[in-house]
């Protein structure tokens, strides 16, 4: 789902391709990725980090990031791309810390222990519903209260 400046896609592959997820930056956008399922690792920077289901992984603009996949089982995730001119537009710069206030490819897992005990993937799942019930005010909401809680 498209809003202004921002990107929310809900994605799985049964029989995930390594070689379509190769090191990469994304030079006009920052990316949230939270797992559902799958056996992964995500390497940002030099620095590798093992991935359970509910972790959290962040990338700024111009970190070199990968997904790197240990199995075939099946890999579902929750992807955010987020301009920068998203939090302009919002008046929610200091949201932007999230992303700018630490070293290269450092501090970009959020454990599942940590995105429990504030509700993220109860709040991801809220985001579903309201898609799927075109209610997108609503779901840029929850999407700017999970921002605010990382």
């Amino acid at each position: 789902m498209e809003f202004e400046y921002l990107s929310y896609k809900h994605l799985r592959e049964e029989k995930p391709l390594q070689e379509k997820f190769i090191l990469h930056n994304h030079p006009h956008y920052f990316e949230v990725l939270f797992l559902i399922q799958g056996d992964i690792s995500f390497s940002v920077e030099g620095s590798f980090y093992d991935v359970s289901p509910y972790d959290l992984c962040i990338a700024r603009n111009n970190e070199f990031h990968q997904v790197m996949y240990h199995s075939s089982d099946a890999y579902e995730r929750i992807v955010l791309q987020i301009e920068p001119r998203f939090f302009e537009k919002h008046h929610f710069d200091g949201l932007k810390i999230l992303f700018l206030n630490r070293k290269l490819g450092q501090n970009n897992l959020i454990t599942h222990e940590q995105t429990e005990a504030y509700q993220i993937p109860a709040l991801f799942h809220k985001i579903d519903l309201y898609l799927n019930q075109n209610n997108m005010d609503a779901a840029l909401c929850v999407i700017l209260e999970i921002l605010s809680i990382l």
